[in-house]
């Protein structure tokens, strides 16, 4: 009896495997496709209208310089006043 039931385990166990890979190789496909499809969009955006782009890449870059200068700011604040 003892032997059925670890039998049973163990083909349970293997079907949960299968099912997790199954279920891992799906998402890798659909995250594949997903990166493809965003890759197309963002391409035919900027093919599309090229100066749009550009502006939104120099206010991105805008962006980060802005909150780079604040971290410094910060960071420079915070070592005067432990000095």
């Amino acid at each position: 009896m003892q032997a059925l039931r670890d039998d049973a385990e163990l083909r349970r166990k293997q079907e949960i495997h299968e099912a997790e890979e199954s279920k891992n190789a799906h998402i890798q496909d659909l995250m594949k496709k997903h990166e493809k499809v965003r890759s197309d969009t963002d391409m035919h955006i900027v093919k599309e209208n090229p100066e749009a782009s550009k502006i939104a890449c120099i206010t991105a870059v805008m962006k980060q310089h802005e909150e780079a200068l604040v971290h410094r700011h910060t960071m420079h604040a915070l070592h005067v006043d432990h000095v």
